[in-house]
């Protein structure tokens, strides 16, 4: 049904529309483990939220889409995930944000830097806490999962990032994104 609407939305120009489709799409697609197909659905909704700027909707396609570090490009789902906390922190969007912090700590991890995964973890779950219940809580195991043995410098990492500011950390991911 989806497909269809997308199908009607383009030539109507119904681009908020058709960034919604394609996003839903997209994480649908990742769901179901089709990444060439996710990528694809929200490369599209990225572009459109970018052109159109679209933040709110541009915040979710980009943390979405910076899962590319379950393809192993860490240098791409870390450039993503600094572009959605921008977006994510200009309007205010603390889920998106918590969100892209756990992409930011998956990324360090898998880069073999236990201790910046952790910061990025330990701001995700201050965050977390102050938001209250989530649907990120129920997501929780499988980002954990993610993130592996955490490594060397990874608990006194979490300790530092849960002591920073919601907008401190987004200056640490953009300090090196």
């Amino acid at each position: 049904m989806l497909e269809e609407g997308l199908a009607l939305s383009r030539p109507l120009g119904l681009w908020d529309e058709v960034a919604i489709a394609l996003q839903i799409l997209g994480a649908n697609a990742a769901y179901r483990g089709d990444w060439s197909m996710a990528r694809s659905y929200l490369a599209e909704s990225v572009a459109v939220g970018r052109r159109r700027g679209d933040l709110a909707g541009l915040v979710y396609s980009l943390v979405n889409l910076a899962a590319e570090w379950r393809e192993g490009d860490l240098v791409e789902a870390g450039s993503l995930a600094c572009e959605a906390s921008q977006a994510a922190r200009s309007i205010g969007d603390d889920l998106g944000t918590l969100l892209v912090f756990v992409d930011l700590a998956i990324v360090a991890a898998k880069s073999g830097d236990a201790r910046r995964s952790g910061l990025f973890w330990g701001a995700s779950e201050r965050l977390d806490e102050a938001l209250g219940e989530t649907m990120w809580r129920r997501e929780r195991p499988e980002y954990e999962e993610q993130l592996g043995e955490p490594g060397e410098g990874f608990a006194e990492g979490v300790a530092e990032g849960r002591r920073l500011s919601v907008d401190e950390a987004v200056a640490l991911a953009l300090e090196s994104g």
